[in-house]
């Protein structure tokens, strides 16, 4: 399988101009009309690795394809850098070639309506390029969360997301990764989930009433000492007493007005 980069130019021009070309995302199921553009070829093959397909895409289980895809992609892309994982013209290589069909089919677009100009094309640039950042990009946010919870010395090296676990996945990440400044520590992450998932014990907690509620707090406590002064046992610890005085209803529950079901 070749790994795409789709060249700075061509990534550059798709962006400005995406206000009218976005109209071919919701039209065009192959991407013959982005080679269209350009009398040269928008991409640059980077590497070739074996051919791996990403997980089915079943409705009602997106929580599930994400999760899967988090495995898939980082299992067969550790080749790249952080510093690869990173660049723009990675992702966009990828989402607007090499699994241009895929991305479409992930969000629907055959069987979706024209909205708003701009939140449509919005929508495009951050599922398919970085508007809103690696963690909001339809491929790259699977890499990273995959890299950041990746158990080296674990039999099972995704252990973690397993624990997290497909239920309100794609919310669950972007409240852990996308907010937050110590997603990049294994270890608090690695705490934090522990805590989550042995607290639930197989409940099904909202991430209105818990989960959220439960990252608040552990940030607000970075605000007294600094979180890495803390053992992944002690984190744990920490998300585990909170998640159960909430379920005991021995603490308020933090107020939260925003939505939800992200589906990012």
């Amino acid at each position: 399988m070749k790994i795409l980069f789709m060249k700075q130019d061509a990534l550059s021009f798709i962006k400005e101009n995406m206000k009218t070309l976005y109209v071919n995302y919701y039209r065009e199921k192959t991407n013959k009309w982005i080679y269209d553009l350009f009398d040269y070829d928008p991409f640059d093959v980077v590497i070739e690795v074996p051919d791996f397909e990403l997980a089915p895409i079943i409705a009602n289980r997106k929580g599930f394809t994400e999760l899967e895809n988090c495995k898939i992609i980082y299992e067969k892309l550790k080749c790249i850098s952080e510093s690869q994982a990173s660049d723009e013209r990675l992702w966009a290589g990828l989402c607007n070639g090499t699994f241009y069909e895929y991305v479409r089919n992930r969000w629907g677009y055959d069987m979706l309506d024209f909205k708003e100009t701009k939140s449509d094309a919005d929508s495009v640039l951050s599922r398919f390029f970085f508007k809103n950042g690696k963690y909001r990009n339809s491929l790259s946010k699977c890499w990273w969360v995959g890299h950041n919870t990746y158990l080296q010395n674990d039999n099972n090296h995704y252990q973690l997301l397993d624990y997290l676990g497909a239920d309100d996945f794609s919310t669950k990440i972007n409240d852990l990764f996308y907010n937050y400044a110590f997603s990049s520590n294994l270890q608090i992450v690695t705490g934090i989930i522990k805590g989550w998932h042995t607290a639930t014990n197989d409940r099904k907690l909202t991430i209105r009433e818990y989960f959220r509620p439960m990252m608040q707090d552990f940030n607000a406590l970075g605000g007294g000492v600094l979180l890495d002064i803390y053992s992944e046992e002690e984190i744990e610890k920490i998300v585990y007493d909170y998640i159960v005085s909430l379920i005991i209803k021995e603490s308020p529950i933090v107020s939260d007005n925003n939505d939800d079901d992200i589906d990012e």
